[in-house]
């Protein structure tokens, strides 16, 4: 836009003042210095609005900068780039990482109650193991139980026999 000021500005006629009647002559002049004079005024809020919108990209690049990590809160940053925006990606970056770590740490746990559920169920099928092992001898020994009394009775029965046919 610069550019286009500059040519408006050295295709502004020169007025001659032989050409128009004296206050003619004195309005064109006027209203060409207050041409110029707006003109002037444009190009600096021109440059302005150019100085305003680099330092919002550069606000913007520090605020994707700091989302990516790259930034902390606290470190040093130029003053014209500081931004409540940046301010909040600094606060949303600090509470994911703050996630981040809860997250790491919870794992961490459950990846030892994992273990340590495995290392259960080992000792639980050792037991289940052990339990049936003895439950089998048990039923062992009452078997011969069993037939001990059994042959005991028996024995009994014979000797009451006995002792009936010799009385």
């Amino acid at each position: 836009m610069t550019a286009d000021l500059d040519g408006l500005i050295e295709q502004f006629p020169e007025i001659h003042p032989g050409n128009y009647s004296e206050d003619d002559a004195i309005a064109l002049n006027n209203w060409g210095i207050d041409a110029v004079a707006a003109l002037i005024q444009l190009r600096e809020e021109n440059a302005r609005l150019n100085d305003e919108c680099e330092r919002e990209r550069m606000r913007l690049t520090a605020c994707g900068v700091a989302a990516l990590g790259y930034h902390k809160d606290g470190d040093s940053i130029h003053p014209d780039y500081e931004s409540a925006s940046l301010s909040d990606v600094h606060q949303l970056t600090a509470k994911l990482e703050r996630a981040e770590a809860e997250v790491a740490r919870l794992k961490e746990r459950l990846e030892a109650q994992f273990k340590r559920l495995t290392s259960m169920d080992g000792l639980l099928a050792n037991a289940e193991s052990r339990i049936a092992a003895l439950e089998a001898e048990r039923d062992c020994a009452n078997d011969r139980a069993d037939t001990h009394l059994a042959d005991a009775y028996s024995m009994r029965n014979q000797r009451d026999a006995l002792d009936k046919e010799q009385k």
